[in-house]
């Protein structure tokens, strides 16, 4: 990029916690800090981490939590979609926002598509665990209410719909009828998604899944990363309402937290916390690259301003419905340009903005390599004379 020329980003993070509120947002025709006849070089950055699975009540896996079909521990019916590709979970809220957008502004800008970089797929459920080569992978998607409390009776005295205690207080506001057990009722404040694949399975796409519920040890505790030591139940019973785990999968189980968890501040699990079956796969990844990938570059007018449609359709085609029907004859979909954005793993806020960074300054670096989206052949960003208070070489974001 010639350092003579100046150049302005306009980023747009969509992330989930704000997703809403974009829905209304009107982008004014010219910037509001300098007002000159010039195109504007737009560059999208949807979040992609795990947390875009969940809809927007405290985390839980986005569903229809107002059907009465809807109850994870149950088989749903199909019409019962879960995790991010249900159209009110968060990715599906930035994927609209995003795409009308490009609808109201293709044609009048250039624009370009960035999000985090992900590992890529593998059909070996014990990939997304490895140390070394760590890998995105298709689990079942399981609904985890933390620090939960079971009655026999409906409306309990500490149970407060309204309640806006923290997430650990014994005050619970979200009940649900139990999956398995009759006249009885889970309380909880808070939910993350979970994830279930039966490691003595070999079949892909893996086709067992089952509720399972875990009770902490005397002895358990937390750091920032998991909490220790949690004996596993595949079933609770009912005795004279009295309640009981039963079929012991095994003690001193390791729970990690997600980075949901942490973005709230959940810093402990509970005493007791169930892993609900949706019947329903999903991506899962436990650890992330670091940096960002360029998915589009930038354009979408060419040199006398006239749309190029291919463009566009590049960017809408990142921004469909999340997609699970993968095998390894697929390859690398992460970084295929005619799948969507899949929403898994981590959120590496940090090193996204550093690729941003580079690719804005035409700075090849460990931020913006062939990894990172920077192929061969990748066309400068479209020159737009603004007169920026930053020249190329400090690029605005």
């Amino acid at each position: 990029m010639n350092s003579s020329i100046s150049r302005i980003l306009l980023g747009l993070a969509l992330t989930g916690y704000t997703a809403e509120s974009w829905s209304n947002v009107n982008l004014a025709d010219t910037s509001q800090i300098i007002t000159i006849n010039a195109t504007p070089n737009i560059l999208l950055i949807p979040d992609t981490s795990e947390t875009m699975q969940e809809g927007l009540s405290q985390g839980r896996i986005a569903l229809d939590w107002t059907s009465g079909n809807c109850i994870p521990g149950t088989t749903m019916p199909a019409s019962c979609i879960a995790g991010a590709r249900n159209s009110q979970s968060k990715a599906s809220i930035v994927k609209r926002v995003s795409l009308s957008l490009v609808d109201n502004f293709a044609g009048r800008v250039n624009m370009g598509l960035l999000s985090y970089q992900q590992y890529p797929p593998s059909e070996n459920r014990d990939d997304v665990f490895s140390a070394n080569a760590p890998r995105s992978v298709l689990w079942f998607l399981t609904h985890r209410p933390l620090d939960v409390r079971y009655s026999t009776t409906e409306f309990p005295s500490w149970y407060d719909a309204n309640h806006t205690n923290d997430w650990d207080s014994a005050t619970k506001r979200f009940k649900e009828k139990h999956p398995t057990l009759t006249n009885t009722w889970m309380f909880y404040n808070v939910a993350v998604p979970g994830y279930y694949r039966d490691n003595n399975e070999s079949k892909f796409p893996p086709q067992a899944t089952r509720n399972q519920f875990a009770r902490a040890q005397n002895n358990y505790s937390c750091n920032n990363l998991a909490c220790e030591s949690y004996d596993i139940y595949n079933s609770m019973k009912k005795s004279s309402n009295q309640l009981s785990y039963d079929d012991k999968d095994g003690g001193n189980w390791r729970i990690t937290f997600t980075d949901s968890m942490r973005g709230r501040g959940v810093t402990d699990l509970g005493r007791q916390l169930a892993f609900l079956n949706t019947g329903q796969l999903e991506w899962r990844a436990n650890a992330s690259p670091g940096p960002g990938y360029l998915h589009v570059p930038i354009g979408g007018l060419d040199s006398d301003g006239k749309i190029v449609n291919s463009h566009w359709q590049k960017i809408r085609n990142k921004l469909q419905p999340q997609r699970h029907d993968w095998n390894s004859d697929k390859g690398n979909i992460f970084v295929n340009e005619s799948w969507p954005l899949i929403a898994s793993g981590l959120k590496p806020l940090e090193g996204t903005m550093h690729t941003a960074r580079d690719y804005f300054l035409s700075k090849s670096t460990n931020f913006f390599g062939t990894d990172q989206g920077n192929k061969k052949g990748l066309p400068k960003i479209p020159e737009n004379n603004m007169n920026a208070s930053t020249k190329a070489s400090g690029a605005v974001i």
